[in-house]
Parts: structure tokens; sequence; C-alpha cells
């Protein structure tokens, strides 16, 4: 298992990956596109994003100058 630390405000691109992602937004909230599908998790929330997925995160829109921060967990599929 990793820890990252995201900056604050980042966009993450679409993207996709072997392992298992955890998001925990810490202040604010921020939007999630996951195979599709947005969602926007507000602080205290967890979001999962599993193995496989196309998936990408942002600040939420329409909120310039806003940024969230989120603890960024990664599980490495064995």
């Amino acid at each position: 298992m990793s820890w990252t630390l995201r900056d604050e405000g980042c966009y993450v691109p679409l993207h996709w990956h072997k392992d298992i992602e955890l998001n925990l937004i810490l202040l604010g909230n921020a939007e999630f596109t996951v195979n599709g599908k947005k969602n926007r998790v507000m602080a205290g929330e967890l979001m999962v994003i599993n193995s496989g997925d196309i998936h990408m995160g942002a600040p939420p829109a329409g909120v310039p100058g806003f940024k969230p921060k989120v603890e960024l967990i990664t599980i490495a599929s064995v």
C-alpha cells in the first residue's frame, strides 16, 4: 500500500491502472469521473475507484480558484 498526499486543487486527466484507488476528501469537495459517470465527493467522503476503471479527478466546476484537499491512497494489485 502506498500513501500520497496530492497537491491542493490538482487536476488529474483520464487514466487507468491496475491498483485500487481510495480518495478521501479532507477539505471542500472534488469531482471525479469514473467510467464516464461524474461524481461530486464532499469533505469526509471516500471515493473508491476499482482496478481498471478509467477515471479522472478535478476541483469542482464553477468554483474558480477553489482548491480541495484530497488524500490519495493506492492499493497495489498483486
